[in-house]
């Protein structure tokens, strides 16, 4: 009997400690779900990220690549420009000397003209030395700087129309005019490009600024990503550990189990044998035997 009440305290303990074990996995269960959750999330945030990396940084190419191009060509026609600007300064000397060097009935008037045509060539010089020089000038003041040097070109057109020139001078003034126009349509040109090259500089600064702003923040739920794994991963193994501890528990109580019913059979067993002693000793001495008993016996062989 002392047996049996400790075979049930043993089960009953082992079914208690089975119980607590499964609450605290199913515990577990739902903080490694909530964690397997978020790290799902941060990797989809994540990669949502990455590929606004991968957008603004095409963006940002492509448009440093636009900027390049039209900086190069800036520079083509820079180098150009100065070009032209040193054979204009040839031709216009030769002018002048040709001017000096006249003979003609029309001497006198091309001799005071010069020093106008002079202060107005040193004042177009002026200008384009500026545009070429002052590097921090910004679109809209060369195109101012342009603008005055088309408008003394002009002056200096019309002056140079109203002096009777020879022949010679007539086709050098052609000259002249046709690469100063040339030079200031190479001024014009770089201004546009200029401009248009700030536009994608600065958009180009705007998407490279959003591939930085991108990266942070793939790179914040990449860290995040990593911090709820590392919890699953270590809630999983504790979960393993417990899983084994459960799994010993079970067996022993599968054990406690068996041997508690071969204990049950073997007292029933036990009780079983000592009912046919008692019946069989009823029958010898000729009392009366239950239905049970009488059974009993028969079943046994022993009437």
């Amino acid at each position: 009997m002392v047996d049996k009440a400790q075979d049930k305290l043993g089960l009953d303990t082992y079914v208690v400690e089975l119980g607590s074990i499964e609450d605290r996995i199913k515990k577990l269960r739902e903080k490694r779900n909530y964690a397997n959750k978020k790290m799902k999330e941060s990797i989809q945030l994540r990669n949502e990220h990455n590929q606004q990396v991968a957008k603004y940084l095409a963006a940002a190419k492509e448009y440093e690549e636009k900027r390049n191009k039209l900086n190069e060509e800036v520079k083509s026609l820079k180098e150009k420009r100065k070009e032209l600007q040193s054979i204009l300064l040839e031709k216009k000397k030769e002018l002048y000397q040709l001017m000096d060097e006249d003979t003609s009935a029309n001497r006198y008037q091309l001799h005071k003209l010069k020093k106008k045509i002079e202060d107005i060539n040193k004042k177009i010089q002026k200008i384009e030395w500026d545009i070429q020089t002052k590097s921090n000038l910004e679109a809209e003041e060369e195109k101012i700087l342009i603008q005055q040097a088309e408008k003394l070109s002009s002056q200096l057109n019309k002056l140079m129309v109203s002096i009777k020139l020879s022949e010679k001078q007539s086709e050098l003034w052609k000259e002249i005019s046709k690469i100063q126009k040339e030079v200031n349509q190479i001024h014009n040109a770089i201004v546009e490009m200029a401009k248009e090259s700030q536009v994608f500089h600065k958009l180009m600064n705007q998407n490279y600024a959003k591939v930085n702003e991108s990266r942070k923040l793939a790179n914040k739920y990449h860290k995040s990503f990593l911090s709820y794994k590392k919890e699953g991963d270590e809630i999983h193994k504790e979960l393993l550990s417990i899983y084994s501890d459960r799994n010993k528990i079970k067996e022993k109580l599968s054990q406690l189990k068996k041997s508690f019913r071969e204990k049950h059979k073997q007292a029933l067993r036990q009780n079983l044998e000592k009912n046919v002693q008692e019946a069989f000793a009823k029958y010898e001495k000729g009392s009366n035997l239950t239905l049970d008993e009488f059974r009993l016996l028969v079943d046994r062989g022993l009437i």
